[in-house]
């Protein structure tokens, strides 16, 4: 059981989150695909994919390489601050990038937003410890669900599997005791509500 936790947390660890979104984002039927070439969308998802998933998951390989991090999974709180605070820097170079290249505003709301649930996250662990996946999983489920409001597309298939995964993620986090219910809460509360009003008011 603890095996399959383990599996499930590596497949839906939250740098996966930005990706999958603006993937949903470039393949539907909205003004904001047909206004973009294959080139675009290629240096999109790339740009996205490097900067907030691969400079994160190389700087904090190179922090378990020289001992400052004792485990990948980032188990102890204090451990966190400095991979978060990286994180939070290349969530937000990301940001800029699509801002400053004047991409659909819904792209730059979507890169805004997990900025913001990276920043907030790092934040909260200098006092508590929270679950960064069960903030990542629902602030894909908040930003999905607020595309899907403002552009009147039905992505419920999308939205009830991300539930049930999100459900999937809390159980397998708890299995692992990574975290406690409470933890998982606040992760849940965080990346939900700053998603879902980023995209949806329009935060960009």
């Amino acid at each position: 059981m603890r095996r399959t936790a383990l599996i499930l947390s590596y497949l839906s660890h939250p740098a996966f989150a930005p990706v999958i979104a603006l993937s949903i984002v470039l393949t539907s039927e909205t003004y904001v695909s047909a206004s973009l070439g294959p080139d675009l969308k290629r240096i999109a998802l790339g740009l996205t994919f490097v900067n907030t998933f691969v400079l994160p998951l190389l700087f904090l390989s190179a922090l378990k390489r020289i001992g400052i991090v004792s485990s990948l999974h980032l188990d102890k709180r204090k451990e966190r601050i400095i991979p978060m605070a990286m994180g939070v820097f290349f969530y937000g170079f990301n940001f800029y990038l699509f801002y400053s290249t004047q991409y659909p505003r819904i792209i730059q709301q979507l890169a805004l937003a997990m900025f913001l649930v990276a920043l907030l996250s790092l934040l909260i662990t200098f006092v508590t410890k929270l679950s960064i996946h069960a903030a990542g999983i629902a602030s894909l489920f908040g930003g999905l669900l607020a595309f899907s409001k403002l552009f009147g597309l039905d992505l419920s298939f999308v939205l009830v599997f991300i539930a049930v995964l999100a459900g999937l993620v809390g159980t397998s986090r708890l299995l692992l005791d990574a975290h406690n219910a409470s933890e998982l809460s606040l992760g849940y509360v965080l990346g939900f509500a700053v998603s879902f009003s980023v995209v949806y008011f329009g935060w960009a």
